[in-house]
């Protein structure tokens, strides 16, 4: 009798977990919605993440249409709130996110773009402005993903998960988002937890040589640059204190979860002092303003992702060093 009544237990909690039952389960369903054609990220990984780190039933359903009438050719963009009104009307019932790669604005503000816009039930995600290439830098998809998986997550904790929007820069329910930077800054955390000891060391150490080191860049500037000798005097001077700091980067032990950003760091500084220091040899060997423009494209392309990179990892000392 005790097995019978324990098999029947068994079988009702089964079907009342699988019918949706508990906390858990009356959290509502979410759809994700390609808007157009919507290559990379993909979608399906992105749902996969959220519903492993959220724990809420997320899909990827049919894409839908642009509508004709979206595009508005005076600003070279397109209307967020009809490509949102076309997403609801595909999907008249529950929470649903369009992501879409068209460059959007919203009409009732004022903004130059946004990256994304959303009503009581429904959202619209634009990828454009997260894309390197929008801006003529290099493809980066370790970048691009976790952009749209930070404003996608908002979306989804605001309209299904009864979230409220936050004033914590490194929270995801930050807002308002005014720029790239105020996204790379962003966890993607509804609630990020105090920084660890380790953590806190790396920033205060890495930002403290920043901030001498971006001192140290500033008073080069008010050297004196009358002839190419003098040009090169100060990119030598420049590039020693990017050796230094580079050194100061290569010492320090990260926290665990920073590993990996921290890893594309030193990678992208390596190769910012690579190209300096070849760069100066050649320079110094014979003067070629050909070359040198093309060390500034070059430098400035490698400096603008460490910028990002720094922004992930919480310094916002070492991102201002990379754009002084």
């Amino acid at each position: 009798m005790r097995g019978l009544i324990a098999s029947v237990l068994v079988a009702l909690v089964s079907f009342y977990v699988l019918a949706g039952g508990g906390a858990a389960g009356r959290r509502p369903s979410i759809v994700l919605v390609p808007v157009g054609v919507v290559g990379k990220p993909s979608l399906r990984a992105l749902a996969a993440d959220f519903r492993q780190k959220l724990r809420v039933n997320v899909q990827v359903s049919a894409p839908v249409a642009i509508p004709a009438d979206a595009y508005d050719g005076s600003r070279h963009q397109y209307v967020g709130d009809k490509l949102m009104a076309q997403v609801e009307h595909a999907y008249p019932r529950g929470v649903v996110i369009g992501i879409t790669t068209r460059d959007i604005y919203m009409t009732q503000r004022s903004f130059r773009f946004v990256f994304s816009l959303r009503d009581a039930r429904a959202a619209v995600v634009s990828t454009a402005r997260m894309d390197p290439t929008f801006y003529g830098l290099p493809s980066d998809d370790e970048l691009l993903t976790p952009r749209l998986a930070k404003m996608t997550a908002q979306s989804i904790g605001v309209r299904a998960l009864g979230r409220h929007e936050s004033s914590n820069p490194r929270s995801v329910l930050y807002t308002p988002i005014l720029s790239l930077n105020d996204l790379d800054y962003m966890t993607e955390d509804f609630a990020p937890h105090p920084y660890s000891t380790v953590k806190r060391a790396w920033l205060a150490r890495m930002g403290s040589a920043c901030d001498a080191g971006g001192a140290q860049k500033t008073s080069l500037r008010a050297v004196p640059v009358h002839t190419t000798n003098d040009l090169l005097s100060v990119f030598g001077k420049r590039l020693d204190i990017e050796k230094s700091l580079f050194s100061t980067f290569q010492s320090l032990r990260p926290a665990r979860g920073d590993r990996a950003l921290v890893a594309k760091l030193r990678s992208s500084f390596s190769a910012s002092v690579s190209l300096d220091e070849a760069t100066f040899a050649s320079l110094s060997a014979s003067w070629d303003a050909t070359r040198f423009k093309q060390w500034g494209a070059q430098s400035g392309a490698i400096n603008a992702g460490l910028f990002v990179t720094a922004l992930r990892l919480g310094s916002r000392p070492c991102a201002g060093y990379f754009t002084s």
